[in-house]
């Protein structure tokens, strides 16, 4: 279990050619607030990124030349990115005799298609690379995709849809998962869990009251939302385990159907995480939406 204890964080902004870098791991660093919200299924990712008392020539430089960002957060001994992308927009802002940068920010979703054909028998992890290749970003396969048959007859695609609607296409039809998480692709094989492709690995995240749960579950008809102090090891795809004595039912079948008490425990894969931060504020959490891990599996282990 790492220990909550220690907030720090380390900003990089620059152009790829030369950055800046704001260091939050020293003593005293500068105030920084943040929103990072992965959408479901995290196929893009948003950011606002405020920090104040920067000075005038650091703030021109972001505003003018630099377009790309990474926030690394979380405690002294448990730190990692929680945000890599593109500045979109920025600007000045005052908060009584303080000044700030505010910096709006997004991440993955490029708005691309593909046209491409694959011959007779190949594999179709070869084709489901190939297709995420084209997105631009480094890509990820995690887990066994050898049960996959080859594509007998060949396979095609054309640029009339989207590269996401190609994706979302072949993820339905070949039984995988995947997502763009902070500027790379990751595709999850049937069953498999990020970071180690296996199924409930020994290491498994466990949320409760000893390791950050802030305040109860709320169970939802196909998973869990659960807050929980900042730990950039969660991220979509990592499976987590729930240990609560409480919670509360969110959705109206709680009227009609018995449920078990113990409903609202055990495992459940992240959907959708946002992080909110304040550094010298009450703010260092992240928000969860999981979804109930024999709802993947099609089975009734949990």
């Amino acid at each position: 279990m790492s220990e909550i204890f220690r907030r720090v964080y380390e900003l990089i902004i620059g152009n790829g050619e030369e950055a800046i870098r704001i260091d939050g791991f020293q003593e005293t660093p500068l105030q920084i607030q943040f929103l990072v919200d992965q959408s479901p299924d995290a196929r893009v990712s948003n950011a606002e990124i405020t920090v104040y008392g920067l000075s005038r020539e650091t703030r021109r430089k972001i505003r003018e030349k630099y377009t790309q960002i990474t926030l690394i957060a979380g405690y002294q001994k448990n730190s990692g990115v929680i945000f890599e992308g593109d500045i979109v927009n920025s600007g000045n802002g005052r908060d009584g005799p303080d000044q700030f940068l505010r910096m709006y920010c997004r991440a993955g979703g490029r708005p691309k298609s593909i046209s491409k054909s694959w011959g007779n028998n190949t594999p179709r992890a070869e084709i489901i690379r190939d297709v995420a290749d084209a997105f631009g970003y480094p890509v990820e396969m995690v887990g066994d995709f050898s049960t996959l048959p080859p594509a007998a007859n060949g396979f095609s695609v054309t640029p009339f849809a989207t590269l996401i609607e190609v994706m979302d296409d072949l993820a339905e039809a070949w039984s995988f998962t995947w997502m763009i998480q902070n500027q790379r692709v990751m595709v999850l094989a049937e069953g498999a869990v990020y970071p180690n492709g296996e199924l409930f690995p020994d290491d498994i995240y466990k949320i409760s009251a000893t390791t950050g749960m802030v305040g109860s579950p709320s169970i939802t008809l196909v998973g869990v939302d659960v807050k929980a102090k900042l730990n950039p090891s969660v991220m979509p795809g990592t499976v987590f385990d729930v240990q609560a004595e409480t919670g509360s039912f969110e959705f109206n079948e709680v009227y009609y159907k018995k449920f078990q008490e113990t409903n609202g425990l055990g495992r459940y894969r992240v959907k959708a995480i946002r992080y909110t931060g304040n550094f010298y504020g009450a703010e260092w959490d992240m928000d969860l939406e999981g979804i109930r891990y024999t709802q993947l599996l099609g089975g009734s282990r949990s």
